[in-house]
């Protein structure tokens, strides 16, 4: 077997266990929002579970800038552990290694601290309150969740270990599998009266056990990662890393005005009934996003690993190929929802809302073209050019909204709103593509060869014969 031959199984078999943990990732992450409303509301009011969910959203908020630093530092690191590896590639991955350290860990350390004195001089003089939370527990509650994202920040450091060690599917497997015992340490804690405070330290005791095993997995396979902090190169490495993180960051931020953004708008300007249709409709049609993330999960982790080995263009177009898949997915999906979608939303919804089949049609298609743009994103993450694609996402997502006011105010037709979503979609697929075929050296011709379907034909044709001649020697 040749060195390309060992190379492709060995990514065959990673990718197939990516994808398991990935489909594991999404079952738990379902389970924790379908139990998570029923077990606290069968130990708290409903006013004391509100409470704790405006206190949830810090360390939503606040994990973002690590995840940033820690996505950009992966996927050098990804990048860096091709098969010709030499002594120079292990020292720039040291090196790597530990700007993305100090970067996650000053950052949170300081941010956490700021944002605990804050509230804490804040509560002591009534400027902030909750409804049935104490000052004192509070300020404990806001330390408590701090610490959490630090941990949480800490991990996200071990796991460009993991992408080192190609291990990937096992950080994610162990990441998102916390997530249940999570579920089980606040179920605990609930079951002996334990407030807000002490839930948030619950979470903190399950975190710190996932560090803990992070860093030892780590520490086993790459251990040499963790030595040589004397490095006159960390301080340059960290700059590199900067813009790259930024990028990281910026795609949530467009992400939050394209849907929160939008979400308020249509509630200022239409009101209630109208916000309750479209979040419902969007949220149905949505869904097929994500079926469509675990593979974007399993593209953008793997396209690293070929930054250096050479592979870059034949992994694109075998990315490229995968688009017709995505298309076809979502367009079934959306068939689907124009047949039954009706008596759907009506049970969904209990009848409650109504049902506004164009706007579904205008969301299914922002959904199509979504679809476009999986592979072409994944390779623009992977490669840490994700800083013009975020840019061109929160200028577009806020150039939109602006319209949106004029056209919403001017023309009250929540239609013509929604369809400002498929511009910033297409907007965001033009660029993906672009940066993505110049990073790859590839003409649009060969891509659109790639994605139009007829190379994935040939290439399952080919599969199936060689696997009937390999049943046939048997």
């Amino acid at each position: 077997m040749s060195d390309a031959e060992t190379v492709r199984g060995g990514r065959a078999a990673r990718m197939r266990k990516g994808a398991a943990a990935n489909s594991l990732a999404l079952v738990a992450r379902i389970l924790q929002q379908l139990l998570q409303v029923p077990l606290f509301l069968a130990f708290w009011p409903a006013d004391r579970y509100g409470d704790w969910l405006v206190l949830w959203t810090l360390p939503a908020y606040l994990t973002l800038g690590g995840a940033g630093f820690g996505a950009a530092g992966g996927n050098v690191l990804a990048g860096l552990a091709h098969e010709n590896a030499g002594a120079a590639d292990k020292a720039r991955a040291q090196t790597v290694f530990k700007a993305v350290w100090l970067m996650i860990t000053a950052g949170t350390a300081v941010i956490g601290l700021a944002v605990t004195l804050i509230v804490a001089f804040a509560a002591s003089r009534g400027a902030i309150a909750l409804e049935t939370v104490p000052s004192t527990e509070l300020v404990a509650a806001v330390a408590w969740f701090a610490l959490y994202v630090f941990l949480r920040s800490e991990a996200s450091v071990m796991e460009t270990g993991f992408r080192y060690v190609k291990a990937y599917p096992l950080y994610t497997v162990l990441d998102n599998g916390a997530l249940l015992v999570e579920f089980a340490a606040l179920a605990v804690a609930l079951s002996l009266g334990g407030g807000v405070a002490d839930l948030a330290a619950a979470l903190c005791v399950v975190r710190a056990m996932v560090l803990a095993f992070a860093a030892i997995v780590v520490r086993a396979r790459a251990g040499f990662l963790f030595a040589g902090w004397r490095n006159g190169e960390i301080g340059r490495a960290m700059r590199e890393l900067a813009t790259p993180a930024l990028g990281f960051l910026l795609v949530p931020a467009g992400h939050a005005l394209s849907l929160q953004g939008f979400v308020i708008l249509v509630s200022v300007v239409f009101g209630a009934s109208a916000t309750a249709v479209f979040v419902t409709l969007r949220t149905m049609v949505r869904f097929v996003d994500t079926v469509l993330s675990l593979a974007f999960n399993i593209m953008y982790y793997e396209v690293a690993y070929t930054e250096k080995g050479g592979e870059r263009r034949a992994f694109a177009a075998r990315l490229f190929q995968a688009t017709p898949v995505f298309f076809t997915l979502t367009l079934g999906y959306c068939t689907v929802l124009w047949v039954f979608g009706d008596d759907l939303h009506a049970v969904w919804t209990q009848g409650k809302v109504a049902f506004d089949k164009g706007l579904l049609l205008i969301f299914s298609l922002a959904a199509l073209v979504r679809s476009l743009n999986a592979a072409p994103v994944a390779i623009v993450s992977g490669a840490n050019l994700l800083f013009r694609y975020g840019l061109v996402y929160v200028c577009a997502a806020g150039l939109a909204l602006g319209l949106a006011v004029l056209v919403g105010g001017a023309t009250d037709q929540i239609r013509l709103v929604a369809a400002l979503i498929i511009a910033v979609d297409s907007a965001l697929f033009a660029t993906a593509l672009i940066i993505a075929l110049r990073h790859t050296g590839m003409g649009f011709a060969e891509y659109a060869r790639h994605a139009g379907g007829f190379s994935a034909f040939v290439l399952a044709r080919r599969e199936v014969m060689r696997r009937a001649e390999r049943f046939g020697k048997r």
